[in-house]
């Protein structure tokens, strides 16, 4: 039998910057608890990092991914895919795609 794993509510997006990469941040945790940070994606530039993080504030507040359909697609091909071996967390167009599509849910997994 297969473990689903845990999903944990998800709030908000931030950016950190660094000279050589920006993160897009989730802030996420229980509702009655402490909440964190975890990395969801990371950018070679800043402009990248603020555009994701609006893109998928504006996904989340509207809990539907239509609503930023067009420019998730064009966000996405500015970015390169994460290569085939490394999981797609973190890493990319296919990484902002699966932060889109979980936005839907306000939840990510634990």
């Amino acid at each position: 039998m297969a473990i689903e794993p845990e999903l944990t509510p998800l709030f908000d997006f931030l950016c950190e910057h660094s000279p050589s990469k920006s993160r897009v941040m989730a802030l996420i945790g229980p509702y009655d608890g402490p909440r964190f940070l975890t990395a969801v994606l990371t950018c070679k530039g800043r402009h990248h990092a603020y555009q994701a993080v609006r893109l998928l504030r504006r996904a989340l507040a509207s809990r539907d991914t239509a609503v930023v359909e067009e420019d998730l697609h064009a966000l996405a091909s500015t970015l390169p895919d994460a290569p085939a071996q490394l999981p797609a967390h973190g890493h990319g167009a296919r990484s902002l795609r699966n932060m889109a599509r979980l936005c839907r849910h306000n939840v990510l997994p634990a």
